[in-house]
């Protein structure tokens, strides 16, 4: 049996995710798609629209044979360890031989030489990385200022997209990893990623999302999708305000300074956004500047609440997702979960109430899961939980150096 994987977030689901379902089959030959998905939070920082096992049904509905959760910790991170953290699980399943992703630019001859560079880092290109970074850019930015004179203008243009710089990801994921998953660019089409105006029959999930939030129900959603967004509009940041701000207000300088990502006073920054902003959009609006975007704030809040830190960024550079977990399946998936039961060396976990980690990574990996399960859970309103447990589970402390 041939397996294809695909990584998404479908926050929600639209149109343009189940043109990219029945492209992934068609370009791969594959019997089966598995989809790697986030799940209570998504990588912009922001609780997903709706909960992971509504939008798992979805996509098997719209063609996934199997739904299975990037684990939160890599879920809610920046582009590279979200993707190793997607490209990574794919690979560990053991079954999977390749895997198919939209870009703007689906051409692996452009693609692989800035990936490759990417991942080798030489010194003129950290040089001038260093110093862009000095002169007040963003990352993204200083990143392609640096590109443009080792490989050109073309070349570094692909980083001003934002499906490409994923896809760039996802190549140095597979490089970082030694993988032998074959990746399948595919043309996304429609709406910019994150255009917030709805111009065609193929709306971004932004789009989408700012006109569930202004309270229109938008086109370009399959059927299902739209009939459970009319009962429910779904999550938004918004939400999220009053916990943040007693997150920030009531964490130690030091606590909010070993956040990951945090640096130059960013958790100083943090704290005093909470004091003098009364909503989320307040805080976001306090912290951002044109160094810290307002997406990285956004995962740095998200961080708080979790009770992540900079440890844990270190344990998700270096390994693999350390457990498979099921969402939704179609009329293939137990036989999929069978395969991917016995060519895995991760534990799969049918019964999350019954898992026991095992050993301090796995240990803080899970607790992390949980937490946003339960955060999630508050956020809906829904103290009694899911179909899966989401009770509260203490972090395990790292041990002192």
């Amino acid at each position: 049996m041939k397996i294809c994987g695909v990584i998404a977030e479908y926050n929600p689901l639209h149109l343009g995710h189940v043109r990219h379902l029945a492209l992934a089959r068609r370009a791969s030959g594959a019997d089966a798609l598995v989809v790697v998905m986030s799940g209570p939070f998504v990588q912009r920082g922001e609780p997903a629209i709706a909960d992971p096992v509504v939008r798992a049904q979805w996509a098997v509905g719209a063609g996934a044979d199997l739904v299975l959760e990037l684990p939160a910790a890599y879920a809610c991170h920046g582009a590279q360890l979200f993707a190793r953290g997607a490209v990574g699980l794919l690979d560990g399943l053991g079954c999977i031989s390749c895997f198919c992703f939209g870009c703007e630019t689906p051409d692996l001859s452009q693609l692989m030489p800035v990936a490759r560079l990417l991942m080798a880092e030489p010194e003129a290109f950290k040089a001038r990385l260093r110093y862009e970074l000095s002169r007040g850019a963003s990352y993204p930015r200083a990143r392609q200022l640096a590109l443009t004179p080792i490989l050109g203008e073309a070349a570094a243009s692909l980083m001003t997209q934002a499906n490409n710089v994923l896809a760039l990801e996802y190549l140095q994921a597979c490089l970082h990893l030694g993988s032998r998953l074959e990746p399948l660019p595919v043309a996304r089409v429609g709406d910019g990623y994150r255009q917030r105006q709805i111009e065609s029959s193929l709306p971004s999930a932004t789009g989408i999302r700012a006109a569930l939030a202004a309270g229109h129900m938008p086109d370009g959603l399959p059927l299902p999708v739209r009939r459970a967004l009319e009962k429910s509009p779904g999550i938004f940041p918004s939400q999220m305000g009053p916990l943040i701000r007693w997150a920030l207000l009531t964490a130690s300088d030091q606590a909010l300074a070993d956040l990951p990502d945090m640096g130059e006073g960013l958790h100083l920054r943090l704290k005093a956004a909470a004091r003098s902003a009364v909503d989320y959009a307040g805080i976001l609006e306090a912290a951002a500047t044109r160094r810290y975007s307002q997406t990285r704030i956004q995962r740095a809040l998200l961080h708080c609440l979790l009770a992540m830190n900079q440890k844990d960024t270190e344990l998700l550079r270096c390994q693999h997702p350390l457990f498979v977990r099921p969402l939704a399946m179609g009329d293939q998936g137990r036989r999929l979960l069978s395969l991917i039961g016995r060519s895995s060396t991760l534990p799969l976990i049918v019964h999350p109430a019954r898992y026991c980690p095992d050993g301090m990574p796995a240990q803080r990996l899970w607790a992390i899961n949980q937490r946003a399960w339960t955060l999630y859970a508050l956020l809906a309103g829904r103290p009694d939980g899911w179909a899966y447990e989401t009770r509260l589970t203490p972090l395990p402390p790292w041990p002192a150096d």
